[in-house]
């Protein structure tokens, strides 16, 4: 299992706009691109949010091609990226011992 961990740092006041619209991306992403998943962490930053994503495989998160997004899906990624001042990942990591309980 691949992991990515991802930083958003959010324009000022944009933070309303930026989890709305993480959420149902991350949400799209998860239907047609067959992640497993994601959390979004706040941080003791200013406008700053910590991802966490699980994907099965790399061939999987690295997979191109067409993905079925509908168009409210599509507006949510532009709305997600216009509130992004700054994104980056932060580690690509492989699962070595899992223990987390949910």
């Amino acid at each position: 299992m691949l992991v990515a961990l991802y930083e958003f740092k959010i324009k000022e006041h944009m933070n309303a706009q930026f989890e709305k619209n993480w959420a149902l991306f991350t949400d799209a992403i998860y239907r047609c691109r067959g992640s497993k998943g994601s959390r979004l962490h706040t941080t003791k930053t200013k406008n700053t949010y910590v991802a966490y994503a699980q994907w099965p495989d790399e061939d999987t998160y690295f997979g191109d091609g067409e993905f079925p997004y509908t168009e409210e899906e599509l507006v949510a990624r532009e709305k997600m990226r216009e509130s992004v001042q700054e994104s980056k990942v932060l580690h690509m990591m492989d699962v070595l011992d899992d223990r987390l309980k949910v």
